[in-house]
């Protein structure tokens, strides 16, 4: 079966139907019939090229013949007649990245060419993804904003954090190892490649705006840390739990080796599926163990949030649209796995993501519901005891609001005698 394949100048690439080597020098020959002759000896420096693959002795080498027909489309005229080659843009060095799965799977007749990774999809599933990667943005920001605001991380489980983070990074891991030959088709399809991104982007958006968080919450934990090594904080209010604050320096440790974990892990994936692809057993077998331990970590992930929460009786500094928002996104992922049939692992995921949200968004709005009317009492209490102190302040107050309608019953008359 013969296949076609997009040219590296936006045409198709010919078909092989007839011998590839003669087959380039007879491109080269019409080049140089309509340039000049400057350059004969241009098809034995194009024919053996260093980086073309191995071909056989009749020539034949589909890949061989690929990798030529490259080489020659490379070529173009230039005001001065003469043969020179395209300057080289950020598509043609991603396009320089070789598929080292190219031998293993017949539907690559380019072995530069990564479009067939690409799935075809619809637009309304497009639409329908990219309003859930905006929602997922949009959910770290009333976290950010209310612990900007009240420069606290009380009631917030740092377990939650280190296994949270951890879940997040191995989930994302896998996306981004699955997802990387997609992103290289990028020049070649740049609107398919987003539609095939989302998810990987979806993931990377709650693992980016997670680090932000936990990076904030570590920093609050740290002036906390230092306002109690001072004589005075044992007079201000706590900005953070008491053991936390204690245990600060191992909290600080655990976020670094978090980060330091990550880089290595992006690093690693990056030169897996350059040089091994996703066609190698063992980077397989990587991948499948990535996903077997975030789904681990997942089943645990809000637990200790959710156990933390009800311990302090107080939402303190988590925010309820947080968790709102964030169980929205996870139920309609989670409809949506449903709907295409995902694997068991990514049910389990969902599942479980779905119910702790759930308990964890219930929780927050009890507490924060409990709180509002234990602040409202106190308040009524307050006038109720200052009434009490003082029952002048009632009789002053009455004697105000009689003397404020008196003026204002005069300024009236006189206004309206002013009329007349």
């Amino acid at each position: 079966m013969e296949h076609q394949s997009p040219g590296l100048c936006g045409g198709q690439m010919p078909r092989l139907t007839q011998d590839p080597r003669q087959q380039v020098l007879n491109r080269y020959q019409a080049i140089v019939d309509s340039n000049g002759p400057e350059r004969r000896d241009a098809p034995e420096r194009i024919v053996e090229h260093p980086t073309a693959p191995r071909r056989d002795a009749q020539g034949s080498s589909p890949e061989w013949a690929a990798s030529e027909l490259r080489i020659l489309d490379g070529f173009t005229r230039t005001g001065a007649g003469k043969p020179t080659l395209l300057k080289q843009s950020k598509s043609s060095l991603i396009k320089m990245i070789r598929n080292p799965c190219y031998i293993e799977d017949g539907t690559f007749i380019d072995p530069y060419d990564y479009t067939p990774y690409l799935a075809n999809i619809s637009l309304p599933v497009t639409i329908f993804n990219s309003i859930l990667l905006a929602l997922i943005v949009i959910s770290y920001i009333p976290q950010l904003v209310k612990m900007y605001q009240t420069r606290s991380a009380y009631s917030i489980s740092f377990i939650f954090l280190h296994v949270a983070s951890y879940s997040l990074l191995f989930s994302t891991s896998v996306f981004y190892i699955t997802t990387l030959p997609q992103i290289f088709a990028y020049p070649q399809n740049p609107s398919l490649c987003y539609s095939n991104m989302i998810p990987f982007l979806q993931s990377s958006a709650f693992l980016l705006g997670f680090i932000w968080w936990y990076a904030l919450t570590i920093r609050l934990l740290y002036v906390s840390k230092v306002k109690t090594n001072h004589a005075a904080s044992s007079e201000a209010e706590p900005t953070s739990d008491q053991g936390d604050v204690q245990r600060a320096k191992c909290h600080v440790l655990a976020f670094f080796l978090f980060l330091g974990v990550m880089l290595s892990i992006i690093a690693a994936a990056t030169v897996i599926v350059i040089f091994y692809g996703m066609c190698t057993p063992w980077v397989r077998g990587f991948t499948l163990t990535l996903s077997i331990t975030s789904l681990f970590f997942n089943l645990a992930q809000f637990s200790p949030q959710i156990y933390h929460t009800c311990k302090v009786k107080s939402p303190g500094s988590m925010s309820v649209l947080l968790s709102s928002i964030q169980f929205i996104v996870v139920l309609c992922m989670f409809v949506f796995a449903i709907i295409s049939k995902a694997n068991w692992m990514t049910y389990l995921t969902m599942t479980s993501s779905t119910v702790q949200l759930f308990v964890l968004t219930v929780a927050l709005i009890i507490y924060t519901f409990r709180d509002r009317r234990k602040k409202s009492k106190n308040d009524n209490g307050e006038d109720k005891e200052l009434m009490v102190q003082n029952p002048d302040i009632g009789d002053r107050t009455d004697e105000c609001d009689s003397g404020s309608n008196e003026v204002g019953k005069q300024s009236g008359v006189s206004m309206s005698s002013k009329v007349v």
